[in-house]
């Protein structure tokens, strides 16, 4: 029975002495005592700083290259041992803003304060972009106390207090003293036992963070638009050039037309089409692109025999072959040539249009025929002979 009354009293001597040391991280007496602009580029825009329970609102606009802001934040130590400030790190990505820190000296005095300079440099040229807004920047000050003990201090907009990490020390605890107990029943292991109890406050107090939450709202980098050389060509190849901003149209684009050709789409030097409402991004050369078109030819060859293209475009050169006709000479084409007869027409190149062509015949005036002559025989039968003449077909 006194056993278990001792327990008891153990346990809620641990559970006691568990949520004091959570009471004590929360209440650990290391403060932002204030803050300020203590030196400014001229063309960086900032609002008035609002310092409330280690909160920090402070509107940032970098425009220029090289705008930078230098914040002093001042420390307090209320603490009854003092701490030396191990390293700073901070979780910014951006390789447009540089962050550094500097500070008067590395220890935090109990009773005390301390100055820590942290600067925000716009030090790489946002090209391209309209702007971008940083926010939930974190700066975290690694401190040794005067014991040897890590501990960090967390600027940052977001506030944790780490609960679940206690609460799982706290778990633990309890399964020592679960082993405690069982080892106390068996009266076995007695320095065991209380190496086991010894730890529970040791696990407890393992470890501290000090979280400190400055917010610095809407940092903003205002970007530069860079300018493109956008170079065009006509059907001539003739060149007009613009210069246009990153991120702004192309614009109307000259109205364009070829011999032969359909229009199809502008492009760019990658075949990409391209129209007015093209955004520029990049150097362009821009170039019509057309479709050569095919045209028809009909012939009426008037009984004649000729073979000759049924299709041709302005790109093709032929001459017609002449058709033939048996009794009949050829006098030449007519129709798309015009109606002189032309016994040899050439379609040039560059010619366009539909075209017809008549084949024209005269009658050979010496076209060779044969009569037949054919005489009675006294017997029923006859007797021929051919006579061979010339005459007009």
């Amino acid at each position: 029975m006194k056993n278990l009354c001792r327990v008891r009293n153990l346990l809620l001597l641990i559970i006691f002495t568990f949520f004091i040391n959570i009471i004590s991280v929360f209440a650990l007496n290391i403060k932002i005592d204030n803050i300020s602009v203590t030196e400014k580029s001229g063309d960086i825009e900032l609002e008035s700083e609002n310092f409330n329970d280690n909160n920090i609102t402070n509107d940032i606009i970098f425009n220029n290259v090289n705008d930078y802001v230098t914040y002093k934040i001042i420390l307090k130590n209320d603490e009854s041992k003092d701490y030396l400030i191990d390293s700073i790190v901070d979780n910014n990505r951006n390789d447009n803003i540089n962050i550094s820190y500097k500070y008067d000296d590395n220890k935090i005095k109990y009773n005390s304060t301390q100055n820590i300079y942290v600067t925000l440099k716009y030090n790489k040229k946002l090209v391209n972009k309209e702007k971008i807004n940083l926010n939930d920047l974190t700066i975290t000050l690694n401190l040794i106390d005067s014991d040897g003990n890590s501990k960090s201090v967390d600027i940052s907009p977001n506030t944790g207090d780490n609960i679940i990490f206690y609460i799982i020390l706290f778990i633990v605890a309890l399964i020592i003293l679960f082993f405690s107990i069982l080892l106390i029943k068996r009266r076995k292991n007695k320095k065991l036992m209380l190496f086991l109890l010894c730890l529970i406050p040791g696990i407890v107090f393992a470890k501290t963070q000090l979280k400190f939450d400055i917010k610095f709202t809407n940092i903003t980098i205002n970007g530069e638009m860079l300018p493109y050389k956008v170079t065009i060509l006509d059907e001539k190849s003739n060149i007009t050039e613009r210069t246009i901003l990153y991120g702004n149209k192309v614009g109307e684009l000259p109205q364009v037309s070829k011999n032969g050709y359909d229009f199809d789409k502008y492009v760019d030097q990658d075949n990409n089409e391209v129209t007015s409402e093209t955004i520029v991004t990049k150097n362009l050369t821009i170039s019509p692109k057309f479709n050569i078109i095919t045209y028809n030819i009909t012939y009426n060859l008037n009984d004649g025999v000729a073979s000759n293209p049924t299709t041709y475009t302005v790109e093709d050169e032929f001459v017609l072959n002449n058709p033939d006709k048996q009794g009949y000479s050829f006098s030449g084409w007519t129709g798309s040539n015009n109606d002189n007869l032309q016994t040899r027409v050439t379609i040039s190149k560059g010619t366009t249009g539909d075209l017809e062509f008549n084949a024209n015949f005269s009658a050979n005036d010496n076209t060779k025929y044969t009569v037949i002559h054919k005489y009675p025989n006294l017997n029923d039968t006859y007797s021929e002979v051919n006579e061979e003449l010339y005459g007009t077909t």
